[in-house]
């Protein structure tokens, strides 16, 4: 029995890691404004929507909920995720436990700061507390989780191997004279 593939699969995109290895796609993984955005969306109880206004495009947020805590705590708790994740940060380099210490630290003091700050913050229940320190800490794990064992720099090793390798093909192709 032949096996059924949607009418968009290409057998070039079942063995072809270009998208992922392209120089737009390095720049693309090393920002973080991606994860911080939904992180937000997250907290804010919505989601970003893309308009086309007088020919210009903008997003606009569309509230599909409650927000988790109120302006005020949003920002502190963005300016704190935004020491985190970051393009420098991710490019660092972890050992398994390094990690795995640096996320429980991580974890602890988010609920301590929280927890102490819950009133100010406007967050209501303790129900949205946790739902606020889990919706964090899976983000910035799964962000950081690209630091162990140097990965991302392993990625990005590729990743430029690829680009060069790319360029020096196509500058070949062109000859002499650049045609």
């Amino acid at each position: 029995m032949e096996e059924q593939r949607p009418e968009h699969f290409s057998e070039k995109y079942a063995s072809d890691n270009s998208e992922y290895t392209s120089p737009s796609s390095l720049q693309y993984r090393l920002s973080p404004e991606m994860t911080i955005a939904q992180i937000e969306k997250e907290l804010r109880g919505g989601y970003h929507e893309s308009i086309i206004h007088e020919g210009q495009e903008k997003l606009i947020f569309r509230e599909t909920g409650i927000a988790l805590l109120n302006n005020f705590g949003l920002q502190a708790v963005m300016r704190r995720l935004r020491a985190i994740i970051n393009s420098s940060t991710v490019q660092g380099n972890m050992s398994e436990d390094d990690f795995r210490i640096f996320m429980e630290d991580f974890h602890n003091h988010l609920a301590i700061e929280l927890m102490g700050n819950k009133y100010e913050y406007g967050i209501n229940s303790n129900g949205d507390l946790k739902s606020i320190i889990n919706t964090i800490t899976y983000f910035v794990r799964l962000f950081l989780s690209r630091t162990i064992g140097d990965g991302e720099r392993e990625a990005m090793k590729v990743i430029s191997k690829e680009t060069y390798r790319d360029g020096e093909l196509s500058q070949k192709k062109r000859g002499l004279l650049g045609f």
